[in-house]
């Protein structure tokens, strides 16, 4: 008889165990589901780059769980209008790189994120392309920066010389072959 009353706590603890998995899988699936909505690029546990090179961008929506994700708009072609791109990030790195040149204006809500950025806004150049960079973020990290222009590139690669090169005085030659 006390073997009967055992076999039913523990039975009455895994079936409770299994509801309350359920009601958590059951919530997580439909937190995912508002997550993805209205996203034109849904990334779950990922690493990618969204590139928009030689593309006119337009208004993007990214969403990202638990993910890495780079969206380079260095070589995009600007819209003649305001251009939105939306990032909501959950627990995530999100990158995004647009070209020297390009007005940005980055907005939006955060809880407990960390938002780097290092563009500008020229209230007073209306001639530039304009970007909204809007986000909603929770427990993530977001950089907005400009690109790297070819210039720039050229200037760091000529910078680096070889060690032959490198002018050493005779001296310190000696007293290091000494050491040895």
């Amino acid at each position: 008889m006390g073997r009967i009353k055992n076999n039913k706590g523990l039975i009455i603890g895994i079936l409770a165990g299994l509801v309350v998995v359920i009601g958590i899988v059951t919530k997580l699936a439909l937190l995912l589901k508002k997550f993805k909505k209205n996203s034109d690029f849904f990334f779950w546990m990922d690493q990618d780059e969204l590139d928009f090179a030689g593309e006119e961008f337009e208004d993007t929506c990214i969403s990202a769980a638990l993910s890495s994700i780079t969206v380079d708009l260095a070589d995009a072609k600007p819209s003649a209008n305001p251009m939105n791109l939306c990032l909501k990030g959950f627990s995530s790195n999100l990158d995004v790189i647009v070209p020297k040149g390009w007005n940005v204006q980055v907005q939006g809500e955060n809880k407990h994120s960390t938002i780097e950025n290092v563009t500008s806004l020229d209230k007073d150049n209306f001639e530039l392309p304009l970007l909204f960079v809007n986000y909603r973020l929770n427990k993530s990290m977001m950089n907005v920066y400009y690109a790297y222009q070819t210039d720039q590139v050229d200037d760091l690669t000529q910078e680096v010389t070889t060690f032959d090169d490198v002018p050493v005085e005779d001296s310190l030659l000696d007293d290091v072959e000494a050491s040895i």
